[in-house]
């Protein structure tokens, strides 16, 4: 691979310096090529928005009033970020809120050919339950988007509702698989604990409440809950363990949790009705590549229908149901053919199509770098 010179940062959420400066091995999945950059290009930096924002508080919040959207310049944009920004010949952030927050100072004083480049997941999510932007939502997201060389969605249908909405940026907007460490994620131990059900998730598309009433009315089956977003006291059952933790905090070590699925039998994620956003796509893919059979339902934002299809290499739950997917639980719970072929071609399908070698390229031809 050759070398290349451009200044190339990386603009994250926290939980990335943590594990660089405290872990041995981790996953890389949600670095998104920052590590492939880094082997070619020297001049790789990574930046991480801080907890606290201690510059631009007044014009943040005035934004924020008027917009609605998540704007809080101060904890990307302080006197070490700034001068990274400035000398930047590509910006990624990983995410459009961090965008939103850079945006102000960009549009402001970054005049040179700066290609940026964003990453989209649940743009619409800042509307909770209006279908459409107001006018000063709509003025300020097409001053975001004019600014943005390209938009990468990690789901089709999302790319396809954005470039419908607003067909004259559609231009812009790729979708890219999303892809995960198949190096990390996989198996040493080929033994399973049978009956062990895993529910790994924190975001706001997670239907809980069908999780929860999964586990009461399953006294019979054992789950692993691992999520910050449940408490023990909303179960009235005693069939799972509960963990604390997520992505950000990482309480629960990557290698922690690698050991937990090792020992696990089937992966389940329920999402939200309506879901616009490719919720639970990271450990879908992280259950595929630990050769975890996945039970995901159907939902408006699901990423790929053409790479992940029932029965071969996912298990899709059509109707989002409590009585629905625990007649679907038994069904493959009792069916080992079944989940040895979701568990084979799910590994496959990680293995062959969305690895990180595949991400960077297709990343990588998507920006013309």
């Amino acid at each position: 691979m050759s070398k290349v010179s451009k200044n190339i940062t990386f603009i994250f959420n926290h939980g990335r310096n943590r594990r660089i400066n405290e872990e041995k091995e981790f996953p890389k999945e949600h670095f998104y090529g920052y590590f492939n950059f880094l082997q070619i290009n020297k001049d790789t930096k990574l930046i991480e928005n801080s907890e606290v924002e201690n510059k631009f508080v007044l014009i943040s919040k005035l934004l924020r009033k008027l917009t609605k959207f998540p704007i809080y310049i101060g904890k990307i944009v302080n006197k070490k970020n700034k001068k990274i920004i400035d000398n930047s010949n590509i910006l990624f952030f990983s995410n459009q809120n961090l965008f939103y927050s850079a945006f102000p100072y960009i549009y402001i004083n970054n005049s040179k050919n700066t290609r940026i480049v964003v990453f989209f997941m649940g743009y619409k999510n800042i509307l909770k339950n209006k279908k459409k932007f107001n006018r000063i939502q709509k003025f300020f997201f097409t001053a975001v988007i004019k600014k943005i060389d390209n938009i990468l969605f990690l789901s089709k249908s999302e790319k396809d509702l954005f470039s419908k909405e607003f067909p004259k940026f559609s231009k812009k907007a790729n979708f890219i698989n999303f892809a995960v460490d198949s190096k990390y994620w996989s198996r040493t131990n080929n033994s399973k604990t049978i009956d062990k059900i895993l529910f790994l998730g924190n975001d706001e598309s997670r239907d809980y409440k069908i999780l929860i009433n999964i586990v009461n009315r399953m006294p019979d089956k054992k789950f692993i809950i691992i999520s910050n977003k449940i408490n023990q006291n909303q179960f009235t059952s005693d069939n799972f363990n509960l963990i604390k933790s997520d992505w950000k905090t990482n309480k629960l070590r990557d290698s922690e949790l690698k050991k937990i699925m090792e020992n696990v039998d089937i992966s389940i994620i329920p999402i939200k009705n309506g879901t616009s956003q490719p919720s639970g796509q990271s450990v879908t893919l992280q259950s595929m590549a630990m050769g975890i059979p996945v039970m995901i339902n159907s939902f408006e934002g699901f990423w790929d229908n053409e790479l992940l299809v029932h029965e071969k290499n996912i298990y899709l739950v059509k109707d989002n149901t409590v009585d629905n997917w625990i007649h679907e639980i038994k069904l493959l719970s009792s069916n080992k053919d079944l989940k040895n072929i979701l568990s084979i071609n799910g590994r496959k399908t990680i293995e062959d199509k969305l690895n990180l070698e595949n991400f960077f390229n297709n990343l990588s031809k998507i920006i013309n770098f």
